[in-house]
């Protein structure tokens, strides 16, 4: 899901755990469930737990935050469910199962269509041209989620539409 943010550059699932003291003294170790490596160089570590134990978890992730190492993470989050927005978790979940398939011609030719595009397209319009149904989908879905190509927002489909991110605004 973090991978189709404009200001990730790269997702790391299960890190190192982290040593912490908790509040009663007792030494613990944590592993986030994620640590995200920002465009700006920043690393974020992530803790995604249910709502209904937000209580709970907010002050260990705060206790972690205060004393783990800055060559760990810059800063660590909580997030759950309440936080993520349905797309965002349907476009990463899309991503991740697409990046199970090898990369291949699928992959070139599209690279290759989207190479010099001006503007937008729907990704239903460069599949149907391309000729390769699915596995064109497939390919376009991978481009997005390596960042050659981007969408305005919503659950990516047939009908999202898709552009070349500005490379320089990205800077």
């Amino acid at each position: 899901m973090f991978c189709t943010h404009r200001d990730v550059a790269d997702v790391r699932e299960q890190p190192t755990p982290v040593c912490y003291v908790d509040e009663h003294g007792k030494a613990s170790r944590h592993t986030f469930d994620f640590l995200l490596l920002m465009k700006d160089g920043r690393k974020i570590a992530v803790a995604i737990k249910p709502a209904k134990f937000k209580k709970k978890w907010w002050p260990i992730i705060r206790c972690i935050a205060e004393q783990m190492s800055r060559s760990f993470a810059d800063a660590a989050v909580l997030m759950t469910e309440e936080d993520l927005h349905p797309d965002l978790v349907h476009n990463g979940r899309l991503i991740h199962a697409v990046r199970r398939d090898p990369p291949g011609a699928p992959d070139d030719r599209m690279r290759e269509l989207v190479g010099d595009l001006k503007g937008s397209v729907r990704i239903g319009e460069l599949v149907r041209y391309s000729g390769l149904e699915g596995r064109g989908f497939r390919a376009i879905v991978r481009l997005i989620g390596d960042g050659e190509l981007d969408i305005d927002g919503g659950r990516i489909g047939y009908d999202t539409t898709i552009f070349r991110p500005d490379r320089e605004k990205a800077r």
